[in-house]
C-alpha cells in the first residue's frame, strides 16, 4: 500500500532562516509521499514535497517562483515524482535604480519601452536613495497608462528598498529629555501649517498596537478610522 501523509505546516528542512517552529522530519510517521503545503515554496527533500502555490499572487513569489506548479503521484512509474509547472503568464521583471525621482517617470518608462510587454506580468522593483527630491514626484499614475496602453496583463511594483535620504536638523535640541517634543517644535517652525498641532494626536492614533488575534484588515481599517477621527473627516 502506497501511503501519503498530508501536512499543512513548517518542516525543518524548508524552514532555512526563518524565525519560525517547524517540525522535524526524522520524528513523522512514515509515509511514501509527504505532500506538504503551508509555506509557498518549490521545494523538494526525499519524498517532501512543497509544490509551490497553482498560481503565485504577491511581488515575492511571482519574482522567486515565476509560475504555479503541482506535482503528480504515479506509483506504478520509475518517476514517483512528477512536477508540473503552471505557466499561465509571462513575467517580465524590472529593477532599476534611482536617485532622482524627479526623472524616475521618464527613466522607468524608458525601461519598459525596451520590452515587449503585451499580455504579461510586470515585475517593476525601484530601489535607491533618493538625493532632493521624494517618493511622491514619481508619477506612478503616468506609468501604469504606459502598462494599461501597451495592453500588459498586470504591473506589481516594490518600492521597499526606495528610500529619502535622512533631513539633519540643523537647530539644536535644547530639551534632551523630551526629543520628540522638541522635534515637532523645531519642525513646525520651519513649517508652519494649522495641521502642526495635530502632530502629536496623530503620532499617538498611529502607535496603537495591533491586538491578539486581530487580523491585519481589521487592524488597518481601526487605524484608519482612528486617524479619521483626529483629522474630522
Amino acid at each position: 500500500m502506497f501511503k501519503i501523509l498530508m501536512l499543512h505546516t513548517t518542516i525543518d528542512k524548508a524552514k532555512g532562516t526563518l524565525p519560525i517552529d517547524a517540525i522535524e522530519t526524522e520524528k513523522l510517521p512514515y509515509a511514501d509521499y509527504y505532500a506538504l503545503g503551508h509555506l509557498h515554496i518549490d521545494f523538494k527533500y526525499k519524498n517532501f514535497v512543497y509544490p509551490g502555490p497553482i498560481f503565485p499572487n504577491n511581488f515575492q513569489e511571482l519574482e522567486d517562483l515565476k509560475h504555479g506548479s503541482f506535482y503528480i503521484v504515479d506509483t506504478e512509474s520509475i518517476n514517483v515524482l512528477q512536477k508540473i509547472e503552471l505557466q499561465i503568464k509571462e513575467i517580465i521583471k524590472l529593477d532599476i535604480q534611482i536617485e532622482d525621482a524627479l526623472k524616475a517617470t521618464e527613466l522607468i518608462i524608458s525601461k519598459l519601452e525596451e520590452k515587449n510587454i503585451q499580455d504579461k506580468i510586470v515585475l517593476l522593483r525601484i530601489h535607491g536613495e533618493l538625493k532632493d527630491s521624494k517618493n511622491s514626484d514619481i508619477k506612478f499614475s503616468q506609468i501604469e497608462e504606459y502598462i494599461q496602453g501597451n495592453k500588459a496583463y498586470f504591473m506589481l511594483k516594490n518600492t521597499h528598498n526606495l528610500k529619502t535620504k535622512e533631513i539633519e536638523l540643523e537647530k539644536e535640541i535644547k530639551d534632551s529629555e523630551n526629543i520628540e517634543n522638541e522635534t515637532i517644535k523645531v519642525y513646525s517652525e520651519e513649517n508652519p501649517s494649522a495641521l502642526n498641532e495635530l502632530i502629536p494626536q496623530i503620532m499617538n492614533a498611529l502607535s496603537i498596537e495591533k491586538q491578539e488575534g486581530e487580523t491585519t484588515e481589521t487592524f488597518t481599517r481601526r487605524l484608519m478610522e482612528e486617524s479619521k477621527k483626529v483629522l474630522n473627516f
